[in-house]
């Protein structure tokens, strides 16, 4: 029988949970005039480029040669970091002077929430291989 792969679990909670601050401070973010589909967008986007990331570096780890690790680290971080730019910049050339600077700041928070949490797991999953490979050599 296969293992389950539960590494995913932990930001699926965290999605929920900043769903759920979503959902319960919907007025206190209007009050604040945060334009809530940019924020929402910026989530959702983020949520699934940190995925993409560490779904990436995670296969890497089961490679033996620790430059594909390095790499795949690298490519993670172009990738999230360029469609980010990218989506900021559309955003901003569509809105022109109607940005929406507290969504963006929202924005900012959760990338860094979401990477905070990504390079954790990683490298604790890279701790517990290390140990792994420890215990089984003579």
């Amino acid at each position: 029988m296969k293992k389950r792969n539960n590494s995913l679990f932990p930001f699926l909670v965290l999605y929920f949970i900043i769903w759920t601050v979503f959902k319960a401070s919907h007025s206190w973010l209007i009050a604040h005039q945060v334009d809530l589909n940019v924020a929402k967008g910026a989530h959702v986007l983020i949520w699934l480029l940190t995925m993409v990331s560490y779904l990436i570096t995670q296969k890497s780890f089961a490679n033996p040669n620790p430059q594909a690790s390095v790499r795949a680290i690298m490519i993670s971080f172009m990738i999230k970091f360029f469609v980010i730019a990218l989506a900021a910049f559309v955003y901003i050339f569509l809105q022109r002077k109607m940005v929406n600077l507290p969504a963006l700041y929202l924005a900012a928070l959760f990338y860094i929430l979401y990477t905070t949490m990504e390079v954790r797991l990683l490298l604790k999953q890279l701790n517990n291989r290390s140990d792994a490979e420890k215990r089984s050599t003579p």
